[in-house]
């Protein structure tokens, strides 16, 4: 059976100090879809993203990654194929910055450490904006 899930989360349960954020959450996201995740402002938004990120452990539960076929991965191995744009309510949008320069920062991640995108990577990018 062929895998159609790039994430799954089973049973996520997400506790600041001894808070409980998010209780007890189940869902997947398919492979090769964009999903919204939408509700009010303290609804555990950008907790629910946070530890998908590996950013917050969970206190129950696991979120797990299958971006090849029928192979699950850690997240250490599936973030190179992961983009994330963190929410930030203090933006400066006087920074000069073009759609190339954000897109490149997506590869980032492939590149280690002090290493900067080279022509070839720019000249790729530059042709995947033009389609």
């Amino acid at each position: 059976m062929i895998n159609s899930q790039a994430i799954t989360i089973d049973r996520l349960t997400v506790a600041y100090d001894a808070k409980p954020v998010l209780w007890n959450i189940s869902s997947s996201f398919k492979k090769g879809k964009l999903t919204a995740v939408i509700g009010p402002n303290g609804a555990g938004k950008s907790t629910l993203i946070n530890t998908m990120m590996d950013f917050i452990e969970p206190v129950m539960g696991t979120v797990s990654y299958s971006i090849e076929e029928n192979s699950e991965w850690s997240y250490e191995k599936a973030k190179k194929h992961i983009a994330y744009v963190p929410q930030n309510t203090t933006v400066d949008w006087d920074f000069p910055a073009t759609v190339l320069d954000v897109v490149l920062m997506g590869r980032y991640g492939h590149l280690g450490w002090f290493k900067r995108p080279g022509k070839k990577i720019k000249k790729w990018l530059n042709a995947c904006l033009k389609r």
